[in-house]
C-alpha cells in the first residue's frame, strides 16, 4: 500500500524515528490532530477490537491531495529561503 493504515502510536515512533528522536512527540498532541483532520476529511478512521482495541487511521483522497500540496509548498520554501542561507554560511 502507498499509504498503510496506521494507527496513532505507529504515528508517534514513525514520527520520532523521522526526526531521529530530537523531537519526542506525544501522544496528547497527535490525538486531537488526527480528529481535527478527520473532521476535516482528511483521513478516516475505523475502530479495530482484534486484541487491544486500537483506532486505524487511514488517508482519504483529499487528505493525500493536501499532502501532496503540503510537499509543494515546503519544496519551493527550502528553495527560496533555506538552501541560500546554507550557501552563505558554507562561504563562511
Amino acid at each position: 500500500k502507498k499509504h498503510p493504515n496506521s494507527t496513532g502510536y505507529d504515528l508517534i515512533q514513525k514520527g520520532t524515528k523521522f526526526v531521529k528522536n530530537e523531537i519526542k512527540i506525544k501522544s496528547g498532541s497527535i490525538y486531537p490532530i488526527l480528529r481535527e483532520f478527520e473532521e476535516l476529511g482528511l483521513v478516516t478512521s475505523i475502530q479495530q477490537e482484534s486484541g487491544r482495541k486500537r483506532r486505524v487511521y487511514v488517508l482519504t483522497k483529499e487528505g493525500e491531495k493536501e499532502l501532496i500540496a503540503l510537499g509543494k509548498i515546503l519544496k519551493f520554501r527550502v528553495n527560496l529561503l533555506i538552501n541560500p542561507l546554507l550557501e552563505i554560511i558554507e562561504k563562511i
